[in-house]
């Protein structure tokens, strides 16, 4: 049998806090540089949204994709070892020192998934930044729908429950905890008959997503980003790094077009989020949580895989750990050679 590998997820959106990034911003130029590119191409001040944007300016879509995916963007820099443009190469010299003999499996939570291809080498920095301009730019044109958490039910009584009543699933996270979109009306009516009939324990709305995506009411937007990543598919890389899909659990194969489908489908369809973790569970013997409200996505990964190793990587101090672990992992003598 093959060693056992190791499952990297990337956070999404709806983790956003003040100050997000700072410490890893500010200890490493080669990060600032990917704040100042990201602007460029954004026209986002994204340093400035991430230090001192007010509730309202992080939970719109557009800023918050973009605030989420240079954050990542930069610890996958520092754990990935490399990021790169056309013309421009971002190393971490560390990385080649004490890279991780392990198997990778790659796996995003919602938009995580696009800095999971991001991690794989699926795409360049820069065109990852122009996908997640247009992304962004589409979801956030008409807020549709909202989204709440259902806790402590049973996601297929859920389902059945909310079938033709213009009320979807739109994300599974683990055993108990699903978020399901719809428009505000038969969103509450749902919620309401849920309630009463006891079939979860509660309900919270999900103040940090403005709209209800993942669900069909943005069938149009993820039409258009279909055919906008079709009209660019040259950005799309050969690579053998192993990316599972939110949409279905399945791994990415190599073809570009099923690669642009994916993408697409997954901003209105079921992100399945929990069937995606426990996909690969015989084949893992740690998960690393990456990104803004590792701790928070951690938690749901423990529940997902019960008594796995699950470590997260989000500020400065928890990089700074990887890299001890990677150290300690890792024989002197194979570090020098």
């Amino acid at each position: 049998m093959d060693s056992l590998g190791v499952l990297k997820v990337y956070t999404g959106q709806g983790f956003p806090s003040q100050g997000m990034g700072k410490e890893v911003l500010n200890a490493y130029p080669q990060v600032r540089e990917l704040y100042a590119t990201a602007k460029a191409i954004t026209g986002l001040d994204i340093e400035k949204l991430c230090r001192e944007g007010t509730e309202e300016e992080q939970a719109n879509t557009r800023n918050q994709q973009a605030m989420v995916f240079v954050n990542i963007a930069a610890l996958i820099l520092r754990t990935e070892g490399l990021l790169y443009d056309k013309n421009k190469v971002w190393h971490c010299p560390e990385h080649e020192e004490n890279k991780d003999p392990r198997k990778s499996f790659y796996l995003g939570f919602s938009l995580g998934e696009i800095l999971a291809l991001l991690a794989a080498r699926k795409f360049s920095f820069v065109d990852g930044l122009k996908l997640i301009k247009t992304r962004s730019e589409l979801m956030a044109r008409e807020n549709k729908g909202e989204l709440v958490n259902a806790i402590g039910g049973e996601e297929a009584d859920i389902r059945r429950r909310i079938l033709g009543k213009d009320v979807y699933l739109a994300i599974s996270s683990s055993d108990g905890i699903v978020a399901l979109g719809g428009y505000k009306t038969p969103l509450k009516l749902v919620c309401d008959e849920l309630r009463a009939q006891e079939c979860v324990k509660k309900i919270i709305e999900n103040k940090k997503t403005s709209a209800a995506f993942h669900t069909p009411l943005f069938e149009q937007e993820a039409y258009e980003l279909l055919h906008f990543l079709r009209a660019h598919s040259d950005i799309f890389l050969p690579s053998d790094r192993v990316v599972i899909s939110n949409l279905d659990a399945r791994l990415y194969p190599g073809s570009v077009e099923d690669t642009i489908y994916r993408i697409s489908r997954q901003i209105c369809e079921t992100v399945q989020f929990k069937r995606a973790v426990k996909s690969v569970e015989d084949c893992i013997e740690e998960v690393q949580v990456i990104g803004p409200g590792s701790e928070k996505m951690a938690k749901i990964v423990k529940t997902n895989i019960p008594g796995m190793p699950v470590t997260t990587i989000e500020t400065l101090d928890s990089l700074n750990a990887h890299w001890e672990n990677q150290m300690r992992r890792i024989p002197a003598v194979t570090r020098s050679l």
